[in-house]
């Protein structure tokens, strides 16, 4: 006799070839949770089954957040850094693309260098338009693992300012 397979109970975005027998499933970010699956093996007079379990991890996302800093008329290479946290395997990081955007009238950008996560990055900075800096850190090499300075901006104070940004 000809054995059929099958799988029941699938999550959400999972799949069971019953021609292969592969199980397949990526969850996504909100799939959170324990769950209980059947594969079931039958031919035309007996059936067997075996239940599994799958606990899905919640995701930790890798994020950003940019220091504050504040200064007087006249100071320079006023440090603002940039940082990353929580980058994991299962999260690395090719690429980081961020805006800072600045009150050009107080503030001038000095220089912009790549921070301590300097795994081989490539940065570029865009100062167009005024009170707008786009920064962007590229790597051939993933950043797989750890938290840390992926940039550091120097600004110059025109005017009395305080520096705070957000991503």
């Amino acid at each position: 006799d000809s054995l059929t397979y099958s799988a029941s109970t699938l999550p959400t975005g999972a799949s069971f070839d019953a021609s292969t027998r592969a199980f397949s499933w990526t969850p996504a970010v909100n799939q959170a949770g324990n769950y209980p699956l059947r594969f079931t093996v039958s031919d035309s007079q007996l059936s067997d089954y075996e239940d599994i379990s799958i606990t899905v991890s919640a995701l930790v996302m890798p994020s950003a957040s940019v220091s504050s800093a504040s200064g007087v008329q006249g100071q320079a290479n006023i440090p603002v850094t940039i940082n990353v946290a929580n980058v994991t395997s299962a999260h690395a990081i090719t690429g980081i693309d961020i805006t800072l955007n600045y009150d050009a009238t107080k503030l001038d950008i000095g220089t912009v260098q790549v921070g301590i996560q300097d795994s081989g990055w490539n940065i570029t900075a865009n100062t167009v338009p005024l009170g707008k800096l786009t920064i962007g850190l590229y790597n051939t090499t993933v950043l797989s693992a750890g938290s840390g300075s992926v940039a550091v901006v120097n600004f110059s104070v025109k005017q009395a300012a305080s520096i705070g940004a957000s991503t």
